[in-house]
C-alpha cells in the first residue's frame, strides 16, 4: 500500500483519512482511498509504462476531501508512466510527476 503524499500543483488537504492506492499484481487491479471514498480499478503495466483504466468508486459525499478527491482521481486517469525509488512511488504523464506516494 503506497499513501499519497503531494498531488502537483495542488495543496492537498488534511484528511481523517490519508488517501492511499494498493496493487494486486495476480489480478492486475488497483484499490484505494480518496481521502473521501474507497475506489478500484484495472492497471496495465510493461517496462516503465502504467495506465489505469475501469476506475469505480463510492459515491460519499465529504465536507472536506472532495477538492483533493477530485484532484487525485483526475491524475489517475492521466497516468501513462512512474518511477520507483527509496520507499517512492511517483506516478507521471509524459516524465512529468503527477502524484507522489510514500511506501506505508
Amino acid at each position: 500500500t503506497w499513501q499519497l503524499v503531494a498531488i502537483q500543483g495542488f495543496q492537498m488537504e488534511t484528511l481523517e483519512t490519508l488517501p492511499t492506492i494498493s496493487f494486486n499484481g495476480a489480478e492486475q487491479r488497483i484499490s484505494g482511498n480518496t481521502g473521501c471514498n474507497g475506489f478500484g480499478g484495472e492497471y496495465a503495466l510493461n517496462a516503465k509504462a502504467l495506465s489505469f483504466s475501469k476506475i469505480i468508486s463510492t459515491q460519499r459525499a465529504c465536507t472536506v476531501g472532495m477538492d483533493t478527491e477530485n484532484k487525485y482521481m483526475s491524475a489517475l486517469r492521466n497516468i501513462n508512466g512512474y518511477v520507483v525509488k527509496e520507499g517512492v512511488l511517483l506516478l507521471t504523464q509524459d516524465g512529468k510527476t503527477l502524484l507522489e506516494f510514500k511506501k506505508k
